[in-house]
């Protein structure tokens, strides 16, 4: 992971998009996601039973793997300067269509320090928000996101219990956090027609961007089966309803 050539080329494409000053730039030096790292080397089932059973064991290996991504982070932040990235993205997919992986007390406990050492670790070496990914009904730990520095939480999966509630949570954390992502990739882009996507892209925009803090996007990656008319009625919909001032 301390491999200088794996970040060798990254100051010249942080410059090269930096000149062309068209877009926020995005950075994600890959495979820094702690708890996925231990699922792939372990297993899911097998590491989660870990997580309840040996306890001292999962963290020393979540703190391993964390080392492990510090180690790439930091050359990444080093080759590239700090000045010409925007977005730093981590993440840790913590979420499941109806719940949480693992309650919410196992996650303040046994990962949430090694989140925040981490975010910690980027912030002192670059001026970059963070975008954190977790796929899933994440609601029960949002205030934990905010509390350990995270500025833009993706991807807002609208099919997922409580993250369907776009209404709570600009409510509830629309000034804490940038929402990015929200439109469904389960249903409505793979399944919908052109119009019913225009509609949901209207009524997502209308209710996250207003007072700003919203980057809109499909929720996950958009698969081969969906639509080409799809994909383009959602960037339309964009164009059409996505330009400031944006009321509620």
């Amino acid at each position: 992971m301390d491999d200088p050539s794996r970040v060798a080329h990254v100051r010249a494409e942080a410059e090269r998009l930096a000149g062309r000053n068209e877009y926020a730039i995005l950075a994600t030096p890959w495979l820094l996601f702690p708890l996925e790292r231990a699922f792939a080397m372990q297993g899911m089932d097998t590491f989660l039973l870990h997580m309840i059973s040996h306890p001292e064991f999962a963290v020393a290996l979540l703190r391993r793997i964390a080392e492990a991504c510090k180690a790439l982070m930091g050359n990444f932040l080093r080759e590239i300067g700090g000045g010409d990235i925007d977005i730093i993205k981590i993440g840790d997919d913590l979420g499941t269509q109806e719940s949480l992986l693992m309650s919410p007390a196992m996650y303040r406990e046994l990962l949430k320090p090694i989140h925040a050492d981490f975010i910690a670790f980027i912030k002192e070496r670059t001026d970059a928000k963070v975008l954190f990914h977790t796929d899933g009904d994440v609601f029960p730990l949002i205030e934990d996101f905010i509390e350990i520095g995270v500025d833009i939480l993706n991807p807002i999966q609208t099919s997922a219990g409580k993250m369907s509630n776009l209404e709570e949570l600009k409510r509830r954390y629309g000034r804490d956090l940038v929402f990015c992502g929200g439109i469904d990739t389960h249903h409505c882009l793979p399944s919908g027609t052109p119009e019913e996507v225009r509609q949901e892209v209207k009524r997502v925009i209308g209710i996250l961007a207003p007072g700003g803090g919203y980057l809109l996007s499909s929720v996950h990656t958009i698969m081969d089966g969906v639509p080409p008319e799809n994909v383009l009625a959602m960037v339309d919909a964009v164009e059409e309803f996505g330009h400031y001032p944006i009321a509620a």
